[in-house]
C-alpha cells in the first residue's frame, strides 16, 4: 500500500476513505484485514484507510494481499496490540494464501496454504509491469470447479534466486513459462 495512509479512530469505526471505486469497501482486503485484527485483539479502536493503488487490480501480482499485510502491520503498531509476525501472518492467512508472505516482507518459498514459508536469497532486481488491459479475480480462479484441488505436491525445492535453476527444478520453471507464453500468445491472437 505505497502512499497509503492510516489514521486511528477512537470510535471503533473502520472506514475506507479512499480506494478503488470498483471494489466495495466491505470486499476490500485492506478493510477486511482491519476488521480481522480488530476482532482478534478486541480493540475498541478503529481506523480511516486511504488505499492508493499502484499495481493493476486482478493482475495476480499480490496487490490486494500486500495491502492487507500492510494494514495488519500498521494497525498492529497504531493500535499498540503487540502481536508478533507469526500471529499477524496467521491472521493474514485467513484473508489470502499470500498475505503471510507480505507480512514477513521477504522472498520465500510458500507451502501448504501459504502458512509454511522458507526464506529465499534474492538479489535486488527491477521489474517492468505491463498491463494487458484484462484482469482476473483471484477469488474466482480459486473457486473455479475445474481447478485441481487434490493434485500431488509440487516437488520444486526452494532455490537461491541468484543462481540458475538446477536440472531437478528446471521443469517447474520451464513448465510455468511455457504455459504463460501459450496463454499470452492466445490473448495476443484474440486481441490483434
Amino acid at each position: 500500500m505505497r502512499s497509503d495512509r492510516l489514521a486511528r479512530r477512537e470510535d471503533g469505526v473502520i472506514e475506507r476513505i479512499q480506494g478503488m471505486v470498483e471494489v466495495e469497501p466491505e470486499k476490500d482486503l485492506a478493510v477486511r484485514a482491519a476488521r480481522v485484527l480488530q476482532r482478534h485483539t478486541r480493540t475498541s479502536l478503529g481506523a480511516n484507510l486511504h488505499v492508493i493503488k499502484h499495481i493493476p487490480a486482478g493482475g495476480g501480482l499480490g496487490g490486494g494481499s500486500s495491502d492487507a499485510a500492510t494494514v495488519l502491520l500498521a494497525l498492529n503498531r497504531l493500535w499498540n496490540t503487540g502481536l508478533g509476525l507469526p500471529e499477524l501472518a496467521a491472521l493474514g492467512l485467513s484473508l489470502g494464501a499470500d498475505v503471510p508472505l507480505f507480512v514477513h516482507g521477504a522472498s520465500a518459498w510458500g507451502e501448504g496454504r501459504g502458512e509454511r514459508l522458507t526464506p529465499l536469497s534474492a538479489p535486488p532486481r527491477w521489474f517492468l509491469i505491463v498491463h494487458p488491459g484484462v484482469s482476473v479475480s483471484t477469488a474466482e480462479i480459486f473457486q473455479a470447479p475445474e481447478l485441481t484441488r487434490n493434485s500431488s505436491l509440487i516437488t520444486c525445492a526452494p532455490q537461491r534466486l541468484d543462481r540458475p535453476a538446477t536440472t531437478a527444478n528446471r521443469w517447474c520453471v520451464d513448465g510455468i513459462a511455457k504455459w504463460r507464453r501459450a496463454r499470452l500468445a492466445g490473448y495476443a491472437t484474440r486481441t490483434a
